[in-house]
């Protein structure tokens, strides 16, 4: 499913923060940041070692062109420790960052392409130097840090290249955050049409759409919590959405459309089946331990019954096959024992297949239907 994802935030001083730090995460590198001790006014050396991070695939410092032949500009430790230098007050913001999600149903070529001229187009053409890094560290989610000065560069009369006295306002500002969100939004979805697929993103909000389900918090955005906090919270986000979509199938339609203009009987089944298994999991925690199971017969069913029919008896059936490791059409002795005692699984197996049923035909003779690719219903 495609995903939407953009977000600004400063690099704060006042927070502890630094963009020699920030720098060295991103791109998975050790620099030192070298600054003066408040306190004794002797200069000190801090070392920023992430070289153990994996998943960087794409690193580079893009410089304005006329800028082109400062070498220190494309030394990362260099750049961000004059960056650093260069502010002086307390509360100083010596750089921001823009990240976005990338594209998963496209290849990496594909997504450093966008990312490339993105950057080039928006930020770099206005004297802006930017560190970009793009992670793959988790597959499900290519994203992108676009760590940038905030300041213009300027070249003095002896020839010398300095990080300017004047920040470049409008591109911390709401407005034109605002228009890169947009810009952002086009890109991906040109890469989509470009790529002959259906999906397309949207800037906008789930609130903005009309659509009542809640976002899922994203590392990015919620820094501050604990990898299991922000993974309990998200499972909470999930769980109720999956409750609403049940108590209200319809609302399936937003969910698809938010990422597909144009969708079809399976996409439809596919997203019922994934809110269901997770409402009716969520119901019992005693059976989580085998979500995996229940999943996998969840997506063998959804294929099943977008290309034929389907009874309660055969779902219930394949469910006990699945859940117990059978291979199709196998009746061996040991097999049917495996069976047996997974009879909990079978028994919500049952419980998801007439469910699915019901709302799956309710869905399909609903009269707010109004995107649905019409060959798909021939």
């Amino acid at each position: 499913m495609a995903t939407y994802h953009f977000h600004s935030s400063h690099i704060q001083r006042s927070q502890g923060q630094n963009g020699v730090a920030k720098a060295a995460y991103i791109a998975a590198n050790k620099l030192v940041y070298r600054t003066i001790d408040k306190e004794s006014g002797e200069a000190i050396s801090i070392t920023y070692d992430f070289r153990k991070k994996q998943g960087v695939v794409y690193s580079k410092i893009f410089v304005p062109e006329e800028f082109q032949d400062m070498a220190w500009l494309k030394d990362r430790e260099q750049l961000w420790n004059v960056a650093e230098a260069r502010e002086r007050r307390a509360d100083s913001r010596p750089g921001a960052e823009i990240e976005f999600a990338l594209p998963r149903e496209v290849n990496k070529e594909d997504n450093i392409r966008l990312v490339e001229e993105y950057v080039q187009k928006w930020i770099v053409s206005r004297g802006i130097v930017c560190d970009v890094n793009i992670h793959y560290d988790n597959p499900d989610n290519p994203h992108v840090h676009i760590q940038h000065l905030t300041r213009r560069l300027e070249r003095l009369e002896n020839g010398e290249v300095v990080i300017g006295r004047v920040k470049d306002r409008e591109l911390e500002s709401p407005r034109f955050l605002y228009f890169l969100r947009e810009e952002c939004e086009i890109a991906i979805n040109k890469l989509y049409e470009d790529a002959g697929l259906a999906f397309r993103v949207t800037a906008k909000s789930y609130k903005t759409l009309g659509i009542e389900q809640e976002p899922t918090k994203h590392r990015g955005v919620t820094h501050h919590m604990q990898g299991t906090e922000l993974e309990a919270k998200n499972k909470e986000i999930i769980a109720a959405n999956a409750k609403k979509i049940y108590e209200s199938s319809e609302l399936v339609f937003g969910r698809i459309s938010y990422t597909k203009p144009v969708f079809t009987k399976e996409d439809i089944a596919i997203a019922l089946s994934d809110a269901l298994m997770v409402h009716l999991v969520s119901k019992g925690s005693d059976l989580a331990k085998e979500q995996d199971a229940i999943r996998e017969f969840g997506k063998g069913f959804v294929q099943e019954q977008v290309g034929g029919e389907n009874t309660v008896q055969n779902i219930a059936n394949d469910a006990a096959e699945i859940t117990a490791g059978i291979p199709e059409k196998n009746t061996n002795n040991n097999q049917a024992e495996n069976t047996t005692n997974n009879s909990s699984i079978e028994h919500l197996n049952k419980e998801y297949g007439e469910e699915f049923l019901r709302l799956y035909n309710q869905l399909l003779v609903s009269d707010k239907i109004e995107l649905i690719d019409q060959k798909d219903l021939t």
